[in-house]
This record gives structure tokens, C-alpha cells and sequence, in this order.
């Protein structure tokens, strides 16, 4: 079995450049914290309260801030009154703007990344994932695929402190399932990605690309970053092509690892 230890380490650098890539177009914390200060002293007549709620309750059950309906100027002067007059309007709470990023891995353990290694520095780059993703406080999942099945190892969490009790046990082996792992990947981000801010959604597809399988759409809200393993006298270069054909970013894992 390969250790993850056995490698050189990562260099930080270009995966810094891609992660902030993403981020660079999202709103500052400062914007979003404006944004819903003023969607949280949102003002709704009270006849108009009960349609209101209804449109909404697919999204979130709305809550009446009830301190920022008192002190509304429209009804403040009921309560000053002491008079049983309906309320001239109501105040929602909005829930709060999700800004967490999620970082899912791919990792390719077919048996073309056997030799020479690729597989070891493969789990070296997914340590320093890993890593940066728990200082940040952001959440990770990962996903092998090889041997003609994928598994999730980690569904998404916040990144745990250490990740090499479940990249010890993984072997290469196997056709490359790369399709199948995509499609799994696609499912998992559609039944969590309300969790997430926009465009904060980082995929890393780590493999050799030798795969002939058509490979499934994925959304263009994700950031997709390619890393190519290939490490054989004759390079097919076809993570570069994959890459493109997502929009995706592109980097050789020689490129990360000192």
C-alpha cells in the first residue's frame, strides 16, 4: 500500500491562486452582512403578511421580528395609544446569508496511477486540501473511484483536523470509473448546495484521465479544477482536455508537489 507520507510536499501556492479565484467574486463578508441587515428590517403591510408567508414557505419559515415591528414608526403609536387597532404592518427576519465554501475531492485509485507514484502524491495534494480547508473552518468531502466502483470516504463536513486514516487503505486497482465518480459527485453538490454560498462549490478531479467514458455535465456554478497525475513515458494529456471542455482550470500534479 502506498503512504501519503512517501512524497514531497505540496506547494500551496497555485491551489491559494485557485481557491481564491472563486472567492475573488463573491461579495465581501461586509456586503453580505449589509445585504441582510436591510432584508431582515424588510416592511410588510399586515394584510399582506399571511400571502407574503405563503409564497415563502417553500424557501424558509419567515419569523416576525416582533422588536423591529414595535418600534416601527407605523405602530408605535398603537402601543404609545394603549388601543387595540390592528398592526399597520409587520417585520420579517430573514435567515442568515450562507457564505461557506465546500471543497469536494476526487481521487482517481484505478490502476494506471499505480506507478510511478502518482497515486502517493495524489493523497500528498489531497492532504494539503485537506488542511487548508480545516484552518479556513470550510467543509470537505471526498470520493475515490476505481476498480469499477466509487465510494464516498467523507461526506461533507467541516474539514477534520487529519484525513490519512482514510487515505491509508486506499489501493490502485482497476478500471477508472470517471463518469460514474462525476455523476455521484453532481448528485452529492445538488442535495447540499443550498448549504453553500454561490460559486463556493471547488471540485478537484485528481486523476490520469485515462478514461474513454463520456463524461456527465456538471454545474457551471461549480469551480472545477483538474490535476492531472499522469506520470507515464507517453502522456495522453487528456486532463487538459477535460479541463477545457468544463472551463475548468488545469494543473499538472508535478506543478504541486516540491
Amino acid at each position: 500500500a502506498m503512504s501519503v507520507q512517501e512524497t514531497g510536499q505540496p506547494k500551496t501556492e497555485l491551489l491559494q491562486a485557485f481557491q481564491a479565484s472563486a472567492k475573488s467574486n463573491q461579495p465581501s463578508k461586509a456586503k453580505l452582512l449589509t445585504k441582510a441587515k436591510g432584508k431582515a428590517n424588510q416592511v410588510l403591510p399586515a394584510n399582506r403578511a399571511s400571502r407574503w408567508r405563503r409564497a415563502n414557505e417553500s424557501q424558509s419559515s419567515p419569523k416576525i421580528d416582533w422588536l423591529g415591528t414595535i418600534v416601527a414608526r407605523e405602530n408605535i403609536s398603537r402601543f404609545q395609544a394603549k388601543t387595540n387597532t390592528p398592526l399597520q404592518s409587520l417585520r420579517y427576519c430573514q435567515p442568515l446569508i450562507q457564505s461557506q465554501a465546500l471543497h469536494l475531492i476526487l481521487i482517481d485509485c484505478s490502476a494506471s496511477t499505480g506507478a510511478p507514484d502518482a497515486l502517493g502524491k495524489a493523497k500528498s495534494v489531497v492532504v494539503d486540501i485537506a488542511r487548508r480547508g480545516y484552518l479556513q473552518r470550510e467543509h470537505l468531502a471526498l470520493m475515490s473511484f476505481g476498480n469499477e466502483q466509487v465510494q464516498l470516504l467523507l461526506p461533507p463536513r467541516r474539514a477534520p483536523k487529519s484525513i490519512h486514516h482514510l487515505l491509508q487503505p486506499i489501493q490502485a486497482g482497476g478500471g477508472t470509473p470517471m463518469d460514474m465518480a462525476l455523476r455521484r459527485a453532481t448528485a452529492l453538490i445538488e442535495r447540499c448546495q443550498h448549504q453553500y454560498a454561490t460559486g463556493q462549490i471547488h471540485l478537484y478531479l485528481i486523476t490520469d484521465g485515462r478514461s474513454n467514458a463520456k463524461l456527465p455535465p456538471i454545474n457551471e456554478q461549480i469551480k472545477l479544477l483538474v490535476i492531472d497525475t499522469e506520470q507515464h513515458a507517453i502522456r495522453l494529456h487528456r486532463c487538459e482536455r477535460i479541463a477545457k471542455s468544463f472551463q475548468g482550470q488545469y494543473l499538472h500534479i508535478e506543478q504541486l508537489i516540491a
